[in-house]
């Protein structure tokens, strides 16, 4: 591809440029503020709306702008959405990885953080796709749901759900035994 074409190829979103550039810092301020995110994880999330506003015609900038800003709340709770799935998946992993029984240990706060940095650690084993995995079945999907979501047969999503609490359960207790 020639240098020539590549400039015709970046001129075909003229109105989006426009309306994004615009909106910019006034998007990136507004996602960080209102989600409460670093600067960094803001950029993420308005770099993929302006991505994702490639992908459809607009008459003009208004119309680019009304895209952006319309887009923009859904991506913040979707991010933030993702982050808490983590979350919840840190603390499942860590209390299925403990010793006694949850209710046990509910008084000793040092019990708790000691599990979440058992967990991280389990956690860091799997590959980022395991992970994702494990955090959409800890947000509550059930088989059926998270099935459709991922286009995959019922069964199989509960096969694939039963070998990835396996390995889990199986890397938690290598853990445990290599710390003793």
């Amino acid at each position: 591809m020639s240098h020539e074409t590549a400039k015709q190829e970046s001129s075909r979103y003229p109105l989006h440029r426009e309306g994004f550039r615009s909106e910019y810092r006034k998007l990136l301020g507004f996602v960080k503020q209102k989600f409460r995110l670093s600067n960094q994880d803001a950029e993420d999330i308005v770099m993929k709306l302006a991505e994702e506003s490639c992908k459809y015609e607009f008459a003009d900038v208004a119309d680019v702008r009304k895209f952006l800003w319309n887009r923009i709340i859904g991506r913040g709770i979707d991010f933030v959405r993702a982050r808490g799935r983590m979350a919840t998946l840190v603390n499942a992993v860590g209390a299925a990885a403990a010793c006694e029984p949850p209710d046990e240990r509910d008084g000793d706060p040092a019990a708790l953080v000691s599990d979440r940095l058992f967990a991280l650690g389990v956690l860091t084993q799997l590959p980022d796709q395991e992970r994702a995995y494990a955090a959409l079945i800890l947000s509550g999907l059930g088989s059926e749901e998270l099935a459709g979501e991922l286009g995959i047969k019922p069964g199989t999503e509960r096969v694939r759900r039963h070998r990835l609490t396996e390995k889990i359960r199986n890397l938690a207790t290598e853990s445990r035994e290599a710390q003793q």
